[in-house]
């Protein structure tokens, strides 16, 4: 299902659906109407922050839509007063398509991680699993690609490495 749904805890009654067919209008960056294929297909890993939705889109099934099946990392900007999202940072790359697992997270220096899971079992190409970070840009930071291809990630959570570990080589402020 390529829907997310807000449904009231009380009174189970649903409030809204999200996605193609749903109650909002998705719109571009600029603010003009998106067409059909640019909403998220399979979304995996959703996460409201404020008044935004950030999404792993999987992209399956797009392509019955108009589109190319591929894969993205999203943040929409959520109107619930107009019932719109707007597009306001998207990132992908050639051929990226994985049609299961993977996670986007929106870190509060103004980053990006992504998780790309590669499912083993699916011919999708010559990407393996992926751990990416990138700037507020989309412009990537770091990467780190898992060699063998067999090898699978669901999701990835970003820790402030300094929290865990003690650890003043690099995090001088723990010496204090």
């Amino acid at each position: 299902m390529s829907h997310v749904l807000k449904i009231d805890y009380a009174t189970k009654n649903l409030i809204w659906i999200i996605g193609p067919g749903g109650d909002f209008t998705l719109l571009e960056a600029d603010g003009t109407p998106a067409t059909l294929d640019r909403w998220f297909f399979h979304p995996h890993d959703v996460k409201l922050i404020g008044d935004y939705l950030t999404i792993y889109d999987n992209g399956v099934l797009r392509s019955e839509y108009g589109g190319v099946d591929h894969t993205r990392a999203l943040r929409l900007e959520m109107d619930t007063t107009r019932m719109t999202l707007r597009i306001v940072f998207e990132y992908t790359e050639p051929d990226w398509f994985e049609p299961i697992w993977g996670g986007f997270d929106w870190l509060e220096n103004g980053h990006y991680t992504i998780a790309s899971g590669h499912f083993w079992m699916a011919d999708t190409g010559s990407f393996n699993s992926t751990l990416l970070e990138l700037d507020e840009t989309g412009t990537p930071v770091w990467r780190a690609e898992f060699n063998n291809p067999d090898d699978s990630i669901y999701r990835s959570e970003h820790i402030d490495g300094c929290a865990i570990f003690a650890n003043t080589t690099y995090c001088p402020e723990l010496a204090r």
